[in-house]
């Protein structure tokens, strides 16, 4: 197959974390971040990447119909000049992913194939 799948360790704020806003400090405002509490959570979760060949003027059309799907994958360019890209998803997105990405190659002729050799994955 043209998958693999990686697993990534994502940080989560911590209920004690003010986020990005300045927190009250001396009964002023600071300009800095409220530090963590107590020790942040973290989740584990698997990626898939699958790899795949379009006509290179293509890449931006996948690009930003991927993006409209807030959060269902990604794309990184690898050779630009034969279109090629790698997708990445969730695991988790994976059903939804994988009815989307045939839905795009159906439509801008975009095939699976094999990562090329000297692929790095992020």
């Amino acid at each position: 197959m043209f998958r693999t799948t990686s697993r990534i360790v994502l940080p989560l704020r911590s209920r004690n974390c003010c986020g990005g806003r300045a927190f009250e400090k001396n009964g002023r405002r600071s300009p800095t971040l409220a530090p963590f509490l107590s020790e942040p959570e973290f989740i584990v979760t698997s990626f898939n990447h699958c790899c795949y060949r379009l006509p290179p003027e293509e890449i931006a059309y996948v690009r930003f119909v991927l993006e409209s799907y807030d959060g269902i994958g990604w794309i990184r360019t690898l050779d630009p000049r034969v279109g090629l890209v790698e997708i990445s998803y969730p695991a988790c997105q994976a059903a939804d992913a994988d009815r989307l990405l045939k839905a795009i190659a159906d439509e801008t002729g975009m095939s699976p194939v094999d990562f090329p050799g000297d692929y790095h994955p992020l």
